[in-house]
């Protein structure tokens, strides 16, 4: 599941600025100061509250200053042990977040002594989990406040958990990060649906390669022997080829989004190498002397790596700086180094 849960992630990044208007971002998560590794999928910040109403259920049902994300991605089950896990992940969120505020209240205190309070208000998230369908586990348990639209609170112990079936909700731009999670007939009609709507989402060929299907889900002919047990997994060609089969204009939809990433590449590529060419050419003037290969292979790599600053630093101070700077920058694989 890990390309899967890594793309999921990637999404809910591209996609939740867009969908909300900016009203919340995505925030990859970071190590929590516990010493534990049980780290949630990211945390949604709610950095416009006010805009929250406008946009549809789950959006418009978040509530506090953020949300604890837990995404289950094709056949990662949302079983018991899955929740109590998502649960246990909230629960150090909060903790790594209140160890911190009760750090920043202190650092506050030292700068100003004569403020003794060095009380401070937790943070309390609510939990986002996010996963194709509502199982019979849960939905028999009395503990769910059904909303509709594929979204429902989980009450007692478990307060503060919005429980999000993506194969139930509504087909809508705004809900791209959820319905990424949808599975079976209700994927296939979200690709029906992004065909018709004639939209083109940037990471909708990756989506599509890390399909994990089986001859189960397909049944298409000479792939699924009857006396097997385990029917073997498709490969990708095999899951892209049903799916195109399946929806009309899928193929067509894929590759506009190819080319179209293609394009955008170039002309990145593009716009980094006209900038490695202008430091080159500040790097001739600043030395008095033509650069090496190896000095312009440098540069290349510098731009590429978001390092260009440091190089227009290393020109700015000094010509003796500016040739420090180019010697000690890495020298790409297959460029030979000059000579001793």
């Amino acid at each position: 599941m890990g390309d899967a849960d890594q793309l999921g992630k990637k999404i809910f990044e591209e996609e939740t600025p867009r969908a909300t208007q900016n009203a919340c971002i995505w925030e990859k998560s970071h190590e929590l100061p516990l010493g534990a590794e049980l780290h949630p999928d990211g945390v949604i910040h709610i950095r416009d509250p006010q805009a929250l109403p406008a946009l549809p259920p789950p959006w418009s049902l978040l509530q506090g200053a953020a949300a604890v994300v837990e995404l289950k991605m094709g056949r990662d089950r949302p079983d018991n042990e899955a929740w109590t896990r998502a649960r246990v992940r909230l629960t150090l969120w909060e903790l790594g977040a209140c160890l911190e505020d009760r750090d920043a209240a202190r650092r506050r205190a030292a700068h100003e002594p004569r403020r003794a309070d060095l009380a401070f208000y937790p943070r309390e998230a609510t939990l986002l989990f996010v996963a194709p369908y509502l199982p019979e586990w849960i939905a028999a348990s009395g503990r769910l406040t059904l909303l509709g639209g594929g979204c429902a609170w989980v009450n007692g112990p478990d307060a503060r958990s919005l429980w999000v079936a993506a194969d139930q909700l509504p087909l809508d731009p705004r809900l791209l990060p959820f319905l990424q999670v949808r599975t079976g007939k209700p994927r296939l009609e979200l690709l029906r649906w992004l065909v018709q709507q004639n939209l083109r989402p940037a990471w909708l060929p990756q989506w599509m390669e890390i399909f994990k299907m089986t001859a189960y889900d397909t049944h298409p002919p000479n792939l699924h022997d009857p006396d097997e047990d385990n029917p073997r997994e498709l490969t990708m060609n095999e899951v892209i080829d049903y799916y195109t089969q399946q929806v009309p204009g899928l193929w067509d939809l894929l590759q506009d989004v190819t080319r179209q990433e293609g394009r955008q590449e170039g002309r990145q590529e593009g716009r980094q190498e006209g900038r490695a060419a202008e430091l080159a050419r500040l790097f001739v003037r600043r030395l008095q002397r033509p650069l090496r290969d190896d000095e312009h292979a440098r540069l290349t790599q510098a731009v590429a790596a978001d390092q260009a600053e440091a190089a227009e630093a290393a020109l700015l101070d000094s010509a003796e700086a500016a040739a420090a700077w180019l010697a000690a920058a890495p020298t790409p694989e297959g460029v030979d180094k000059p000579a001793p």
